[in-house]
């Protein structure tokens, strides 16, 4: 699929981007949504096709993405988050919707988030209260910062959203039963005029500083009329006498389901933010071959001899690797449960598989968003002054990223979510279905020291125990009020310390379990040699990230070996090193999905630079205001 996708992205003159730069915003936009059509066009992806094969859809979506994440975003908030949320949390009446949003008959959006409501998602405000007498449901934003705030697709493009409400129910007292937080199909704009519908305000809420070619909107509701068949009831239906029903008694798990079956999106953002690490590092390494200095008068090094160079990009790499093969082993685990999800009513034993794959879920997104940011910005500055222009990339690449961080969960709520996770498995030793946490079964495993000598530390299975004491022995120390206190504020308190420490040791822990699953599958080779290297710098990396804990939970028999580790990392990025230039190659995106004047495959970093430059409008022209800068006759009272 990549090499058909890479063909449309160079064959097809709408995918130019050469006046991107220079375009309005809603010029980039009306460009955007074109290419977005292509998509649809050319029939790459479907239902069934996701279901069968899902990683063919994390590599379409990285392919597209890699070109341009505005475009892929548009269609997967339509596609996905739209189209597939009908069929997850819909029954019959709601497929025939997403059928639609897969032709782009109508065109969706994804309607959570308000103004004053982000991550703390169960106390949004918008309400949807029944009505028994017009058989339907009133939809209501209570006050303007309620609104319904950031939605892709909203400000400009979208004609329908799959939008989240309480749902209310008046009883014979008139008293509002709430029901919980339920997602609703609301038509938003006419199809015919593409004006408001009755009693929907949408606007756009203008520029961002990334992803500027997804028109996020907001949208008011004021009295909007639905019809009962609109909510989405597969976890929560309503009769015509107003009588509620659900599978699942509890309102706090009911949420927690729903959402859960909605993970796909932030299961893809592994893989966005592993694409965006493998484009940052491929250019800051392709830019450090080719660029020179120092030496003497005859011979100036390339940089990327410099131990300090390398040393600062291979982990980059590295964690390229690692969270890559991670985010298709997460979609594998998910995909047998997402078309159960979509096929069949919801069965009591998913909630634990579901409550699992949250957690790793969670805690990759972190993992692999947080190492991408990370690594763009170091694969920034290793590029220098150069690296500060636009024709580099490297800027767009840390614009687009950074979104991540914060949609589909803000990182820091889902490492205290995956903590809450870790310390209830820990505490009950409950065997987990994926294996994650069955360490905690092994009363043993806190107690030994792992690693005896420095040459211990190059084996990937020693690492792996070092992490796992290392949960183990945070979670033995994190106080018990963690889970169990209701005040906001004394968890608070706990998580800065180790609570979001021992979340993202878990995330590392659990990717690198899955990378050391794809090694065993491979056969003695050089390239399984310079994969396995990765491997051992990424958990050394880890490690030392959190060398206190290591220290506190006895991991090594002297001081001196954790003293050592540092100086073993390096020597494997040593190892590595001569073999970047052959590896960037394998990995790397064509030129013109590239699109990076510094990582162009032909190495040569200053005529691609000049030609950038010199491609420019205006680049000679005079400055239209030359006549103020000869002007000083405002400075003569001086």
């Amino acid at each position: 699929m990549q090499k058909e996708i890479f063909r449309i992205l160079q064959s097809n003159p709408v995918f130019d981007k050469v006046n991107d730069e220079t375009m309005t915003l809603e010029q980039f936009r009306k460009v955007t949504h074109a290419r977005m059509k292509v998509i649809y066009k050319e029939k790459l992806i479907n239902y069934e096709l996701l279901q069968a094969e899902p990683l063919r859809y994390r590599e379409f979506i990285n392919s597209f993405g890699m070109y341009d994440w505005t475009v892929v975003a548009k269609f997967v908030l339509s596609w996905q988050f739209f189209g597939l949320g009908c069929l997850l949390l819909g029954t019959s009446y709601h497929t025939e919707l997403a059928r639609k949003a897969e032709k782009l008959e109508i065109f969706g959006c994804f309607a959570l988030t308000e103004l004053s409501h982000g991550s703390d998602a169960r106390n949004i405000k918008t309400v949807a209260t029944f009505s028994k007498d017009r058989d339907g449901f009133i939809l209501n934003t209570p006050n303007y910062h309620d609104m319904k705030f950031w939605i892709g697709n909203a400000g400009k493009t979208a004609t329908h959203a799959l939008v989240f409400a309480k749902l209310m129910v008046r009883n014979d007292r008139n008293a509002a039963i709430d029901h919980g937080v339920h997602g609703f199909v609301v038509q938003i704009r006419n199809t015919s005029t593409f004006h408001p519908c009755e009693g929907v305000t949408v606007g756009d809420i203008g520029s961002k500083i990334g992803l500027n070619g997804i028109d996020n909107g907001f949208i008011i509701f004021r009295n909007v009329f639905l019809p009962r068949r609109n909510l989405l009831n597969k976890y929560g239906s309503i009769d015509q006498s107003g009588v509620y029903s659900s599978p699942i008694t509890s309102k706090e798990e009911r949420f927690s389901i729903m959402f859960a079956a909605l993970s796909l999106g932030r299961i893809n953002i592994i893989g966005i933010g592993a694409a965006n690490s493998k484009m940052a590092t491929t250019i800051a390494i392709r830019y450090s071959i080719s660029r020179r200095q120092f030496g003497n008068e005859l011979t100036e090094h390339a940089i990327i001899d410099y131990p300090n160079q390398y040393c600062r990009l291979i982990p980059c790499l590295a964690s390229f690797f690692v969270m890559d093969t991670f985010s298709k082993n997460v979609i594998q685990m998910f995909s047998p449960y997402l078309n159960k999800l979509i096929k069949e009513s919801y069965a009591h034993e998913y909630k634990q598989v579901l409550n699992e794959l949250h957690a790793i879920s969670c805690a990759g997104k972190v993992v692999s968003t947080k190492r991408a940011a990370q690594t763009i910005q170091e694969c920034r500055e290793a590029c220098g002054g150069h690296g500060f222009l636009q024709s580099g990339r490297l800027g767009c690449i840390r614009s687009d990223n950074d979104a991540n961080l914060t949609y589909e969960g803000d990182n820091n709520v889902l490492l205290q979510q995956v903590t809450n996770f870790i310390i209830k498995m820990y505490e009950s030793k409950t065997k987990t279905f994926f294996g994650t946490l069955n360490f905690f079964l092994n009363e043993n495993n806190g107690n030994s020291i792992i690693v005896k000598s420095e040459k211990e530390l190059l084996c990937i299975n020693n690492c792996t125990k070092i992490l796992e004491k290392m949960v183990i022995y945070i979670a033995g120390v994190l106080p018990k009020t963690l889970c169990k206190n209701p005040s906001l504020i004394v968890r608070g308190e706990i998580f800065p310390t180790n609570g979001c420490l021992i979340a993202n040791l878990y995330g590392e822990l659990t990717a690198l379990n899955a990378y050391n699953m794809f090694l065993n599958s491979l056969q003695p080779s050089l390239e399984y040699d310079i994969l396995y290297s990765f491997g051992v710098i990424f958990a050394l990396s880890s490690i030392n990230n959190a060398m206190n804990v290591a220290h506190e939970a006895n991991c090594f028999e002297s001081s001196n070996i954790s003293s050592s580790l540092r100086t073993v990392l390096l020597e494997e990025c040593k190892k590595v090193q001569p073999f970047l230039n052959e590896i960037v190659d394998c990995i790397s995106p064509p030129d013109f999905v590239l699109n990076s004047s510094l990582g162009m495959a032909n190495r040569k970093i200053y005529e691609n630079i000049l030609q950038a430059v010199l491609s420019q409008k205006n680049v000679f022209k005079r400055a239209d205001f030359w006549e103020d800068i000869l002007d000083t006759s405002h400075l003569s009272h001086l």
